[in-house]
């Protein structure tokens, strides 16, 4: 869709300009992508331990992070993770959570990774009902229609509490490997880093829905 110059690895102005015309949603798609203030940081974007971590912080942690101005407003702020992001300046959006994820910030307590084991068994295991491998217990193989689906997951990552992709083979066709929603958004290899013990459930229960729209998708790529 984009070429880049050949001398600074960037799209021309030109280029990108060209694309926001013909696709609607790409103005929007990359001033959040690249933006470095209000689509960053905060209540709303920052991952669910930076947060947990952020709420011990003391003051003189912050004076020697950010001097004794971000102190200051690390101070007045109350302390804390409120008193961090103060700190950070972080925009109004980014300091408003998302009601679905975390409705009080009292539920700021991230899920271990024990509890996103037993619910990945209850919600998405009884969905799938995968052949049975008790040597290994991050993938599992399934049937969706005439699709062979592994999915692979993991709940001890560093980059997010939980991380999960897709292999698919459809008869006949070329298979599609390593295939996540998040991969569909440019997010390669992230996960899901918001997770409390006050939503987890709902958050897993949103898995089922999205494995067989991938095998749909990767469908539709062996149809191109």
């Amino acid at each position: 869709m984009l070429n880049h110059d050949s001398a600074t690895g960037q799209h021309t102005a030109i280029e990108r300009e060209a694309v926001r015309k013909e696709h609607a949603g790409f103005g929007p798609y990359e001033l959040i992508k690249n933006s470095k203030s209000q689509f960053s940081g905060g209540y709303r974007y920052f991952d669910v331990k930076t947060l947990a971590i952020a709420s011990k912080f003391t003051k003189n942690e912050m004076s020697q992070a950010f001097g004794e101005d971000g102190a200051k407003k690390f101070e007045e702020a109350g302390g804390g993770a409120p008193g961090y992001l103060a700190a950070l300046g972080c925009s109004t959006l980014a300091m408003k959570p998302r009601d679905d994820l975390l409705p009080d910030l009292k539920y700021l307590i991230p899920a271990k990774a024990s509890l996103l084991r037993k619910l990945f068994k209850a919600i998405v295991v009884a969905r799938f009902k995968p052949e049975k491998n008790l040597r290994d217990e991050d993938h599992h193989v399934f049937s969706i229609e005439d699709s062979i689906v592994k999915l692979s997951v993991d709940f001890g990552s560093k980059l997010a509490q939980f991380r999960y992709y897709i292999t698919v083979q459809h008869a006949g066709q070329k298979k599609i490997i390593h295939l996540s929603y998040e991969d569909l958004w440019c997010v390669s290899g992230a996960g899901w880093d918001y997770l409390t013990e006050e939503n987890a459930e709902r958050s897993m229960s949103v898995l089922p829905d999205i494995v067989p729209y991938l095998v749909g998708l990767a469908r539709r790529i062996n149809a191109l």
